[in-house]
């Protein structure tokens, strides 16, 4: 007997289905066998000839089913036979490691199906905050708990909200201040130039010192911005940038008259 393919099953109210994978199966070839008890299915394709039989766990209508042959599937959906018409446990009495249930077909209107995975969803969720639930916890008590979580969470998120708008409103004033600062520095420099001429070069930084100092001292908060977690940069970093800055300007520049 050849190999059989991999076979998804699922069921509606009124019939069974089988997905058979089958890359470009030979239409031609395709073979089913119905009876009330059982199925019988043969193809060929490119890879070779396929074939199952699978003995049914209730009974089927061998005279309504149909079968649709694509490119890399074959669907084949049989009627239940009257009085076989409620959910069935299972397709087969026999373990078959090719046949699976396909989950993707559970019907997810279901009111009962969506309160009973909502349920399962929120043990889910206070188990892996809280640890095990005793087994005699209620809805009510579950509900409680949730409700109580999601305040937190709420309250959190505020506050972590709140926290970050605060943050990049600070963190904007305190960039747009030392920017001002230096781009005042520039362009006060660049005007002294033009009105000026060429001469002016060697006054600006004594024109200009003061502010560029102020600048400096205050790029220091940057120290504290890293240290405190304001700024996602390492606090160390941060102070071999801002000090070597400082070194330059106030023990070399600062010290050299002719500079």
């Amino acid at each position: 007997m050849a190999a059989p393919p991999p076979v998804k099953w699922y069921q509606k109210e009124l019939f069974i289905g089988l997905l058979i994978d089958i890359i470009e199966p030979k239409k031609e070839s395709v073979k089913v066998d119905v009876t009330e008890t059982s199925i019988h299915f043969e193809a060929e394709s490119s890879t070779g000839k396929h074939e199952f039989d699978i003995t049914l766990h209730k009974k089927v209508d061998p005279e309504k089913y149909h079968i649709k042959v694509k490119d890399r599937r074959i669907k084949i959906v049989i009627s239940k036979a009257e009085g076989c018409q409620e959910e069935w446990s299972r397709l087969t009495p026999d373990k078959h490691r090719w046949l699976k249930f396909d989950v993707d077909s559970v019907d997810l209107t279901d009111e009962e199906t969506i309160a009973a995975r909502k349920l399962e969803d929120a043990k889910r969720r206070l188990e892996a905050e809280h640890g095990p639930l005793p087994k005699d916890t209620k809805i009510q008590q579950m509900s409680n708990m949730l409700n109580g979580d999601d305040l937190s969470r709420d309250l959190e998120l505020a506050e972590k909200e709140m926290y970050d708008m605060l943050r990049n409103s600070y963190l904007t004033i305190y960039n747009s201040v030392v920017w001002l600062g230096y781009f005042y520095v520039f362009f006060v420099s660049l005007l002294r130039v033009l009105l000026e001429g060429p001469g002016a070069v060697k006054t600006n930084y004594a024109a200009m010192s003061w502010l560029l100092r102020s600048c400096q001292q205050t790029v220091f908060l940057e120290i504290i911005h890293a240290a405190t977690g304001l700024t996602k940069t390492s606090t160390l970093a941060t102070v071999l940038q801002v000090s070597g800055r400082a070194i330059v300007l106030f023990t070399v520049v600062d010290a050299e008259p002719a500079l």
